[in-house]
């Protein structure tokens, strides 16, 4: 939610499939980061360019997303759900 409004991620159906696919694997907290990190910053076609090459920016997604998905189990703001194409789509509502 932003304020008093909830705040829907949408993307291309692509893209959301995508980061749907890239979730549903079993991993823990630093190999799924690596992982997805690898995938979503290598994806030429997404970026033009191959940002794995950017020095340090990896990295920094990595923990970022760690320290995101930490926060989230102890507050557990995200909802997942499904969208009607099946693929996953997630609502952020921070605590209150």
């Amino acid at each position: 939610m932003r304020g008093s409004e909830t705040y829907l991620i949408q993307d291309n159906q692509d893209i959301l499939e995508a980061f749907a696919s890239l979730y549903k694997e079993a991993d823990d907290g630093a190999a799924r980061a690596k992982r997805i990190s690898t995938a979503v910053l290598s994806n030429t076609a997404w970026w033009s360019q191959d940002l794995t090459q950017i020095e340090g920016l990896q990295h920094k997604v990595e923990k970022n997303l760690e320290a995101i998905w930490q926060s989230a189990c102890k507050k557990k703001p995200f909802r997942h759900c499904r969208s009607t194409h099946g693929a996953e789509k997630i609502r952020y509502n921070p605590p209150r």
